[in-house]
């Protein structure tokens, strides 16, 4: 399965804005599909931290997309 049959709303655009670390979790999750369990090993981390930075990445995307759709509001009333 592509990355490109799961990105319905954007997020492979939207993952570029984390971290690194966070980004390389999260494009394993969603994108390639593994387990948080699976991203531990891969990446040779406990299991924890896999999972604080997973929650960590997820509340800055949150965040992201709450602040893209705060500016488009604001575009949009500027012009109609």
């Amino acid at each position: 399965m592509g990355a490109d049959r799961f990105d319905t709303m954007g997020l492979n655009k939207q993952v570029n804005i984390l971290k690194p670390e966070h980004k390389i979790s999260i494009n394993m999750a969603y994108f390639s599909g593994f387990t948080q369990h699976e991203i531990s090993k891969q990446l040779d981390v406990p299991l924890g931290t896999v999972k604080t930075r997973m929650r960590a990445a997820i509340l800055e995307l949150r965040k992201h997309t709450k602040y893209l759709s705060w500016k488009l509001k604001k575009l949009y009333h500027l012009f109609y």
